[in-house]
């Protein structure tokens, strides 16, 4: 597990640093977070070293993330990110890490994409109905970003999925106790 986030954070910084992901990069990147996924859904005891012996790989997570263009490797740490969230600990690591925000911006991403990234956003609600309630701002942040926007669009376009209306309800119903940001938008 240690190699390969010592691999996965020298790859993120040659990313950062070139700004302009090479395919190559993007390969090894891909391939290397789907590594890490496979073992975060095998073994519990990485799930357990991720969030305390290498802290620095799930910060890198979120990083590349946040700067990520592609569909797979987007999926790949999404997936990653979910598998950690096994307990209320872990849930509160990642929300003090920012991962709230992060989350959000690839939201808005992924809805101004053409087609629509669907099972990108539903993994982020996903991963928001855990963690969302341990950041206090999560609601004012989902309003200002346009996310709550992006949430109540694909519930209204999908009234009968419910696929779609399990992983986006209960997020709707956070930003609703978190604050009353919803009359502007319910009619």
């Amino acid at each position: 597990m240690g190699t390969l986030l010592e691999q996965l954070q020298k790859l993120c910084i040659g990313v950062t640093e070139a700004k302009n992901e090479q395919e190559k990069d993007v390969d090894q990147l891909r391939y290397v977070t789907n590594k890490i996924q496979q073992l975060l859904c095998s073994q519990e005891k990485c799930r357990k070293d991720m969030m305390t012996k290498y802290t620095d790989g799930l910060s890198t997570f979120l990083i590349i993330l946040e700067v990520s263009t592609d569909y797979q490797l987007t999926l790949n740490i999404l997936g990653g990110i979910s598998e950690l969230l096994t307990s209320g600990k872990r849930a509160s690591a990642l929300a003090s890490k920012g991962a709230v925000d992060i989350l959000l911006k690839v939201i808005i991403s992924a809805s101004k994409e053409t087609p629509i990234c669907e099972e990108v956003i539903l993994l982020c609600h996903t991963i928001l109905t855990k963690i969302g309630a341990k950041d206090r701002k999560f609601c004012v942040k989902a309003r200002i970003s346009g996310a709550l926007q992006v949430t109540m669009n694909m519930i209204r376009n999908n009234t009968t999925n419910f696929r779609i209306l399990q992983t986006t309800l209960p997020v709707l119903k956070q930003y609703s106790a978190n604050g009353n940001p919803l009359r502007s938008f319910i009619p």
